[in-house]
């Protein structure tokens, strides 16, 4: 059994209400604020000694709304945590097509000269938070979704935090959503 891609470890013989089961915790294997075609079970039945006698149950803290009644499966929400991604794209093509909130985006920067710098976001779906080390520096609703900032010499943190509206959660509208870019840096802004 696979959960997500990653295979169900820990197995163990439990009595389950009346009955001798086979179980295995997969919460941590779960994406949060994600629906069935996002969390995929898996199940391979093939081969010797290989079978499902009866349905799958799944058991534990886990919140399961029926939105769009036939039109979906359930929502599942599982533990949520930090994406990482070497490339920015739309929330949908990292997993989220249908999640309506907001995501921050961290990068450190080490900037050599102290002065103003400007900073060009390219691609906004949605609203964007910018901050620099924890404070916040501008909220960019439209385009062009570009800021200036006076940024010290040193280590910085930059956070740009995304909204996106409710209508992908609310409608499973599908829009497009995230921070797209490309994101540039200009001394001299």
């Amino acid at each position: 059994m696979r959960v997500n891609g990653h295979e169900v470890t820990g197995w163990r013989e439990e009595r389950v209400w009346d009955c001798m089961n086979r179980v295995a915790e997969i919460g941590g294997l779960l994406k949060g604020g994600s629906t069935p075609t996002l969390n995929v079970i898996t199940v391979e039945t093939a081969g010797p000694g290989r079978g499902l006698h009866e349905p799958i149950f799944l058991y534990g803290d886990f919140a399961c709304e029926f939105r769009y009644a036939h039109r979906s499966l359930p929502f599942l929400r599982g533990e949520g945590g930090p994406l990482r991604t070497d490339a920015l794209q739309d929330w949908a093509a990292l997993g989220r097509p249908t999640f309506s909130g907001s995501a921050t985006y961290r990068v450190a920067l080490n900037v050599e000269e102290s002065g103003g710098y400007a900073l060009d976001l390219g691609r906004i779906e949605g609203i964007a938070a910018v901050s620099v080390d924890g404070e916040q520096e501008a909220v960019l609703a439209w385009p062009p979704f570009a800021c200036a900032l006076e940024l010290a010499a040193g280590e910085h943190e930059l956070a740009i935090k995304v909204t996106n509206p409710p209508a992908n959660r609310n409608w499973a509208a599908g829009l497009v959503a995230g921070l797209l870019g490309p994101v540039t840096l200009y001394h001299g802004g």
